[in-house]
């Protein structure tokens, strides 16, 4: 499906769309033998679980989506803009600087306003931020670009850590291990997916006659629709626990497993 989806300009619907057909049922088969072996690789049986669903879905639309921003706006930045590639790296750090400082304050955010709105205001905060992106053009001032870049990378911050949170809490202590393996899995396949859905969106309007910039802004709606679902399946499957409490990672005595697989999502592993 991703090769299908990244070459659709250049191969042409005669070879393209056998390749999406081979890629959906590959897919399908994959999903009908993990349910019927006894050990699977991917536990589909956890996406049955509201609160680990929601965070998972969050996961995809905010990692995807951090994925194609992260390929597109350099780009824009040195090609259309004309800076260097040192100048453009630090305009664009933005995005990643706020999940230094807000990440650590996970645990007392959960504690006070719980994961469900901490995860769900990260994920508009991200739209929005998108939805800022979509304007860029050739002389879009770097006010503007500050204005997207900004935001996103405080949703980055509020939804990651809180992210693996409501996701390993929602597991019981046998199921932390491979519920933690597919999270992170669920994290790649969105990068993956969501920068090939942008790009042939890029392409196509390339091709259509619109400028670099027309098109960066023009994909950037994907990205905008991915994390506007993203942020409704958050607030309708996540949950928080009756009293909201600190990350496990950093409060009380959690059991070595679950403290283990806490501290290993909070790390930045975009």
């Amino acid at each position: 499906m991703i090769l299908a989806l990244v070459q659709a300009q250049v191969w042409g619907t005669g070879i393209i769309a056998p390749l999406a057909a081979i890629g959906l049922a590959s897919l399908y088969a994959f999903w009908r033998i993990e349910h019927r072996v006894r050990e699977p690789i991917v536990d589909f049986v956890l996406f049955r679980n509201g609160p680990y669903f929601g965070a998972s879905a969050a996961a995809f639309a905010l990692v995807g989506a951090y994925w194609s921003v992260m390929f597109f706006q350099p780009q824009y930045l040195q090609d259309v803009r004309g800076h260097s590639a040192v100048l453009s790296g630090l305009m664009i750090l933005p995005v990643t600087v706020p999940m230094i400082f807000v990440s650590p304050f996970s645990g007392r955010l959960i504690a006070r306003f719980g994961a469900r709105r901490l995860m769900t205001a990260g994920m508009a905060c991200g739209a929005v931020a998108l939805l800022v992106l979509t304007q860029l053009d050739a002389t879009t001032p770097y006010g503007l670009l500050l204005a997207g870049y900004l935001p996103f990378g405080i949703a980055l911050g509020l939804v990651y850590a809180p992210m693996s949170t409501a996701a390993m809490a929602a597991m019981p202590a046998e199921k932390v291990g491979i519920a933690s393996g597919v999270l992170a899995m669920d994290r790649v396949m969105a990068g993956a997916i969501a920068l090939a859905a942008t790009g042939a969106v890029f392409h196509a309007l390339l091709a259509g006659g619109c400028s670099f910039s027309a098109a960066v802004g023009g994909s950037t709606w994907v990205l905008v629709v991915l994390c506007a679902v993203g942020t409704a399946l958050t607030w309708a499957f996540v949950r928080d626990t009756d009293r909201p409490g600190p990350d496990p990672a950093v409060a009380g005595d959690p059991p070595p497993e679950q403290l283990h697989h806490h501290r290993h999502h909070r790390r930045f592993h975009l």
